[in-house]
């Protein structure tokens, strides 16, 4: 509710999950290993422009990244994350090693104009503990988050072992990190767009081009109307396109493509069958408890997709399968089981139905000392003092610790029940009148807020309702079954080719997964799928997994059908696109020839009259987009025939009818190529420096 809270709530987790992670990963490593952990070899994930990446801080990194991520409301995969993470460490090193080199940085005086001054980050307005209630940066709650990261904790906080300091520093650091990157990037790049311009020379030639247009006869002929039949290549004529293509289109890091092989784990009927007496189980129980215990009854047996919600709730918020049931029947009664897509569901009505706000409007002060009791008698003399007549907006500035609500006097915008899980708060606002002072304490923190209702919607209809959901669900005895399936196809089919024809007998699925990349985490077809990319790059042409992979609601063979290394990929698995090419190139001759002894134009079809040519366009009339046809009519008198030129779909001969001045302006030009060199530098800068840069990259070995 406050800012304090809301910071524990969003923060609080960072360095809790942070430690776990890192303590596995390196209980686990010292367990599998007879070798110090930390040794060189074993513990850097990567170096780029002398930067070392230990597994250390990638594990911190990866931890950190994916918390922020779920405090936005955006989950990532953990392989979504490691990509992410890595890729950040790449562009840091790169941007920082050339920003020393000319001595660039990001001073102080410029981060504080970016964070609390004048031009604020837009990044900023992405964090969610910094933006208020109305979806607005605030600098007061920065202004907070800094004056805690250094505060001194209170002996209550030390011996609960709560460092808030530390889990403050690490989410913001997080954050002004990738705004000093920002920065400094954005000072590069305009360093060197400022350095770069267009010429003179080269916009007067362009406005010289665009100063035309012209309107043209234009013949066709395309490669599609030559049977590939009746054009003769020979294997020489394949390998010396494909010597020719291969440093342009055939340079590759290296790939494996897999044959994979799933069975779908589906619940048995059996599965159903218990799902649906569980629920009956649970339908029984609910008609027996009452109180507290139904919420620990559901909170064990129901699906985490339909958690207990022990607060009043509209009939908008209840479930379609019990609206009807919940606002008809008597408090106490316990609806049937039904099943509802992929669950048993049933559910107890808690409470009578009565008319509350849909939401409530609030101010607050957070009171904060050293014991529940202090906190309670000092809120409950500003009750006091409030319901004398003093000032709302004055005590916020004199008691409340929550220092982000001041500049609105305590105000914290709209609620909802059970949209801020602090026992007691539902009971207590969403029952006050208009102009109320409740209090609402924080057990066990020293804390109480001291509440003003300043707002109510119309009451509505609410009740409280407990729901349960019985997810249908493959039991481990199903799972064994379909796993035992995928096993013995392993064991009977030891080759590829046994693979292929096995499967296409039994009606197995097989789907292929071509190209893989190294360090790839997944593929579309299946989440989680590192572990069968990995194995394939632990493996040759024609291996057969001898293992099961499992993966979200199946279990998947692989099989690997081709393997390449880094270097250029071979003729054979390019050959169709080698093919292709040349087949251009031979039925290019053939037309050039052609087209050249053909009398006129008009002996050529199809003919077309394109109007309005220039130089600048990217589409010419009915031909569509060939960026031939501008060029081929700027280059051609008036009155006269072009040569054929090839195209990217065929060859083409123009015969120029006319052609007219229309404004251009150097000026407009070297604006245009001025954009361009900016867009173009702003998209290639890392690709620039990734290509002089050695880079150093030992992620498969971890994961």
């Amino acid at each position: 509710m406050a800012t304090l809270e809301k910071i524990r709530n969003q923060a609080g987790l960072l360095i809790a999950v942070v430690g776990i992670a890192l303590f596995a990963f390196i209980i686990g490593d010292f367990l599998n290993s007879g070798t110090t952990y930390f040794g060189t070899s074993r513990e850097r994930v990567g170096k780029v422009a002398g930067t070392e990446l230990t597994i250390f801080d990638f594990q911190r990194d990866i931890a950190t990244a994916t918390e922020v991520a779920k405090s936005m409301n955006q989950p990532m995969s953990d392989g979504d994350v490691r990509d992410m993470v890595w890729r950040d460490f790449i562009e840091q090193s790169l941007l920082n090693s050339e920003a020393a080199e000319i001595g660039m940085s990001v001073t102080p005086a410029e981060l504080e104009d970016v964070t609390l001054g004048a031009n604020i980050h837009p990044l900023l307005y992405r964090i969610p503990i910094l933006v208020n209630e109305q979806g607005v940066f605030d600098p007061e709650r920065l202004k907070y988050i800094l004056s805690q990261i250094n505060r001194e904790r209170t002996d209550e906080e030390k011996k609960a072992g709560v460092d808030e300091a530390e889990q403050l520093r690490n989410y913001w650091l997080f954050w002004e990190n990738r705004i000093k990157q920002q920065v400094l990037f954005d000072k590069y790049q305009k360093l060197l767009i400022k350095s770069m311009s267009a010429t003179d020379a080269f916009a007067s030639i362009l406005a010289d081009l665009n100063s035309k247009e012209t309107d043209a006869v234009c013949a066709r002929k395309l490669f599609y109307t030559i049977p590939d039949s009746t054009v003769t290549i020979t294997d020489a004529d394949l390998q010396a396109k494909y010597n020719a293509m291969k440093e342009q289109f055939f340079k590759t890091e290296g790939f494996r493509s897999v044959k994979a092989v799933t069975f779908d784990i589906i619940p048995s009927q059996k599965d159903s069958a218990n799902a649906a007496n569980l629920a009956q189980e649970t339908k029984t129980q609910l008609e027996e408890f009452s109180g507290e215990d139904i919420g620990l009854l559901i909170s064990q047996v129901t699906d985490p997709s339909v958690p207990f919600a022990p607060h009043f709730r509209p009939e908008s918020e209840i479930s379609e399968a019990f609206k009807t049931f919940a606002f008809s029947e008597p408090k106490g009664k316990t609806a049937d089981v039904i099943l509802s897509g992929d669950f048993y569901k049933t559910a107890k009505i808690m409470s009578d139905i009565e008319l509350r706000p849909d939401s409530v409007k609030i101010s607050h002060i957070l009171i904060q000392r050293p014991t529940d009791a202090e906190a309670q008698r000092v809120a409950d003399s500003l009750v006091v003092a409030l319901n004398g007549g003093a000032d709302f907006t004055a005590l916020v500035g004199q008691f409340s610790v929550n220092q982000a609500s001041v500049s609105t006097g305590g105000d914290l915008g709209w609620f909802r029940e059970g949209g801020v899980g602090l026992e007691g708060f539902d009971n207590t606002v969403f029952t006050a009148k208009t102009g109320s002072i409740v209090t609402v304490p924080i057990p066990q923190q020293g804390g109480v807020h001291v509440i003003k209702i300043t707002e109510r919607t119309t009451p509505i209809k609410k009740v409280k309702l407990a729901e349960a959901a019985i997810k249908i669900e493959p039991s481990s005895a199903t799972y064994s079954q379909i796993y035992n399936q995928a096993n013995q196809f392993i064991l009977a089919n030891s080759t590829l080719e046994a693979f292929e024809t096995a499967a296409k007998t039994q009606g197995l699925t097989i789907r292929q997964l071509d190209r893989l990349a190294k360090n790839q985490s997944s593929v579309y077809y299946f989440e989680q799928s590192r572990d069968i990319i990995k194995w394939a790059w632990e493996n040759e042409e024609g291996a057969v997994s001898k293992k099961v992979f499992e993966v979200p609601n199946m279990v998947v063979v692989a099989a690997v059908y081709q393997a390449v290394e880094e270097g250029f990929t071979p003729f054979v698995y390019v050959a169709d696109q080698v093919k292709a090419e040349l087949l251009k190139d031979k039925k290019t001759n053939f037309l050039i020839s052609e087209m050249t002894e053909a009398a006129d134009l008009a002996s050529i079809s199809p003919v077309d009259t394109l109007k309005n040519i220039k130089f600048n366009q990217n589409s010419s009339g009915n031909i569509g987009r060939e960026p031939v046809i501008p060029a081929i009519a700027c280059a051609t008198n008036v009155g006269e025939k072009s040569v054929p030129v090839r195209g990217s779909m065929g060859v083409y001969v123009l015969k120029v009818l006319d052609r007219r001045d229309v404004p251009a302006e150097a000026s407009e030009e070297t604006r245009l190529l001025n954009d361009n060199i900016s867009s173009t530098v702003s998209r290639g800068i890392f690709e620039s420096l990734k290509k002089k840069a050695t880079i150093e990259d030992n992620r498969f070995i971890f994961f």
